[in-house]
């Protein structure tokens, strides 16, 4: 613990035998615990308008899981969601759509049905594959097409699918409820390497 110094009262409940946070790990305080940052100088609420301004102009930013850092943009457009293949080197695999709420899945989504409805409430967040409802705002994946078969027959066209999946953190959650835009989210990993989990090795990559 002495790499994470306590305000008084946490301290105080931290050392006190009778307490029931004694000797316990650091909760989410408004003093001492956790805060928001956007770059070295702004944190707290500024820090979140900070991220949502730039995620508006189209800019790709990194916001800080649970196991480490993942990439976000707006869905809806196209040339951050070009963007962000390009980066990733990731030109045909689907990013997941992350969206606030389950009523929101459901203006992406032709029909959940009830299975996908109970993977969406479970509390792991697991991304859902779900029918892509036609004339939605998200932008084109930027995916080539399928082959050509050695017959010389076209291919059939790909089913209209998305990936959804709802915040799986408490951060997740502000970026996508404080306004209309949804995001594809990626993990800040290159191919097959492992997620930075700290801010310097996330900015290297």
């Amino acid at each position: 613990m002495a790499r994470f110094p306590l305000c008084e009262p946490c301290a105080a409940e931290y050392a006190d035998p009778d307490d029931r946070r004694f000797h316990a790990e650091p909760i989410a305080c408004p003093g001492c615990g956790p805060a928001l940052s956007w770059g070295e100088q702004t944190f707290g609420e500024p820090a979140l308008r900070a991220a949502e301004d730039a995620v508006r102009l189209g800019a790709i930013i990194a916001v800080k899981g649970l196991g480490g850092y993942q990439l976000v943009c707006d869905a809806t457009d196209a040339a951050a969601v070009r963007r962000l293949r390009t980066r990733k080197r990731r030109p045909r695999k689907p990013f997941a759509v992350m969206v606030a709420d389950l009523a929101a899945a459901e203006g992406l989504a032709v029909e959940l049905s009830a299975a996908e409805r109970a993977l969406k409430m479970w509390p792991a967040c697991p991304v859902v594959l779900v029918d892509a409802r036609p004339g939605t705002a998200l932008a084109p994946r930027y995916a080539p097409r399928r082959p050509v078969p050695a017959g010389g027959a076209a291919a059939p066209p790909a089913a209209l699918e998305d990936a959804a999946v709802l915040p799986p953190t408490g951060t997740a959650e502000l970026v996508v409820s404080t306004d209309s835009f949804v995001v594809r989210c990626s993990s800040r990993a290159g191919t097959s390497a492992p997620w930075p989990c700290t801010a310097a090795s996330t900015m290297r990559r």
